[in-house]
């Protein structure tokens, strides 16, 4: 029987106590025999639209077509 690998994608962002965004990508390897939480991209931005541009962005990369 061939092995079931499922991905998620979570992120993360706040904002910090020097008054920046931080932001993080996460993905998550999940299979019959392992579970693994990776952390793809991480960073600050001066405002939340410019972290979650960011985000978008990264996120996007790993759906090239």
């Amino acid at each position: 029987m061939e092995e079931v690998i499922s991905y998620s994608f979570s992120v993360q962002i706040f904002k910090n106590e020097s008054g920046l965004y931080s932001y993080g990508v996460f993905q998550e390897v999940e299979s019959d025999t392992s579970n693994e939480l990776q952390l793809l991209e991480s960073g600050e931005a001066d405002t939340l639209a410019e972290a979650a541009e960011t985000v978008g962005r990264s996120i996007k990369t790993l759906f090239a077509v």
